[in-house]
């Protein structure tokens, strides 16, 4: 089952079948190779097989490998929702940062219609050449020439 976190030696998470742990950490071939002095693993053998007395209790009265597939499933679930509430964040701000680019451009074109306003009015209120008002009154156009 892959898990979420950022550490890669944590990317895939395994439980092994019930039926496969029993007895395991409670043998001396078990232990004597991580604790060689026996004074040592006795002690250990000794609780770790009154922990398997306590879990086997838990397995056969208290349906534990049911809790522990549901426990599975739900972190299952829980992975998808995260991972999908994630895409959608990232989808969110691409769209958000589509929009901010619209609303610029549209900003833009309006500044631009703004000035091209502007500058039209301001050319008209100057205009020198020939007009209607001029050709009315009977004002002729002068040539230039060059010096």
């Amino acid at each position: 089952m892959p898990c979420s976190g950022h550490n890669p030696s944590y990317n895939n998470v395994w439980k092994p079948a019930i039926d496969n742990i029993w007895g395991s950490g409670c043998t001396d071939g078990d232990l004597c190779i991580r604790f060689a002095s026996e004074d040592l693993r006795q002690p250990i053998m000794r609780d770790n097989a009154l922990d398997e007395a306590i879990f086997r209790t838990h397995v056969e009265k208290h349906r534990l490998d049911d809790w522990l597939m549901a426990a599975e499933t739900a972190a299952v679930q829980s992975i998808n929702e995260e991972r999908q509430a994630e895409r959608q964040a990232q989808l969110q701000q691409l769209v958000n940062a589509g929009e901010a680019e619209v609303v610029a451009t549209q900003q833009v074109e309006e500044s631009v219609e703004e000035s091209v306003e502007v500058i039209e009015v301001a050319s008209e209120e100057n205009f020198l050449g020939d007009d209607e008002d001029s050709v009315a009154e009977g004002v002729e156009d002068v040539e230039m020439q060059d010096s």
